[in-house]
């Protein structure tokens, strides 16, 4: 499995000087309206160690309602006939195994492990059982599974030192932007991105992918996203998104792979996030203009929402 290569940003900026200015203005990353979402394969789940994590679709997750008997937490009823009901419909599912856009081998369902573990908030992720029919041609993590197969992937390959430079200068310009005119911000503050770039023969082109943190001292940081299609030593519809997060905390990518996951034609990047040993994924799609948008966060880990009390 080959590494995401990795560039300093310093040594980018002297390598294109002429364009940074441009590369500052990078378009916010918007969130697709919930009627206009992908509509999602049945399966995908991500082994990003020893065993398979559900990614879709989304099940017992913890805005899931519990109930306390005897000392006891239970999910209620009717939740968890709705979710073991599409749990057991993915059981003996064909499924295609991918490791950096790349098929590796085949499989099918076996089961799925419900994420209910300990009090809430505990929160544990669901885990699926996947068997592989023969044996994969490639087996390093993380390996990504889709039920149906997509007809279309991409390969994730080591980006060129101009895609490197270009992206890692949209993402301080954008980390720069986001720690606001008042914060003095130097490049020393941001560490190496993580760089990855998918090229799409097919399309003739090469996706961008880029994320890396701006260290604020006391107050913080600020972690980056950046995506953009590489033209040279620039990018094109690039899109980002900053978010300021408190000391001591932090997340990293791990995971980009692009395939086809609805059939339009073309590849939806699936983004995965690490943040104090926990994972969470993401699903972007391209507009008509090439600028990729969210279709798709999760798992969810947000507490339920709770009805405010009646007043008399």
């Amino acid at each position: 499995m080959k590494l995401p290569r990795l560039g300093a940003v310093i040594a980018c900026a002297a390598l294109v000087p002429a364009a940074a200015a441009a590369q500052r203005a990078v378009a916010p990353l918007s969130q697709v309206p919930a009627a206009a979402r992908i509509a999602m394969p049945d399966l995908v789940a991500v082994r990003p160690d020893s065993t398979y994590q559900l990614v879709v679709p989304s099940l017992f997750e913890r805005k899931a309602v519990y109930r306390q008997a005897a000392g006891e937490w239970t999910l209620v009823e009717t939740m968890f006939r709705r979710d073991s009901t599409r749990a057991a419909s993915l059981v003996g599912k064909a499924a295609e195994f991918y490791i950096d856009g790349q098929p590796v081998g085949s499989g099918h369902v076996r089961s799925i492990q419900p994420g209910f573990c300990g009090d809430p908030p505990a929160w544990c992720p669901t885990r699926a059982n996947i068997d592989i029919v023969g044996s994969l041609m490639r087996d390093a993590p993380p390996i990504v599974v889709v039920s149906p197969p997509p007809v279309h992937t991409a390969e994730t390959v080591e980006p060129s030192e101009d895609e490197v430079a270009a992206v890692s200068l949209a993402l301080l310009g954008l980390l720069r932007t986001a720690a606001g005119p008042r914060q003095r911000v130097s490049e020393d503050q941001l560490g190496t991105p993580t760089v990855y770039t998918i090229n799409d023969i097919d399309s003739e082109r090469r996706i961008v992918v880029a994320a890396g943190a701006l260290d604020l001292g006391a107050t913080g940081s600020v972690s980056g996203l950046v995506v953009g299609i590489a033209a040279d030593t620039l990018l094109r519809s690039t899109v980002g998104r900053a978010t300021r997060r408190p000391a001591g905390s932090s997340e990293e990518l791990r995971l980009v792979t692009a395939m086809d996951l609805n059939g339009d034609g073309r590849d939806e990047l699936l983004l995965g996030w690490v943040s104090a040993g926990d994972w969470t994924f993401e699903v972007l799609s391209p507009d008509r203009l090439g600028r990729y948008r969210l279709h798709f966060r999760g798992p969810d880990r947000s507490m339920p929402a709770t009805r405010a009390r009646r007043t008399r």
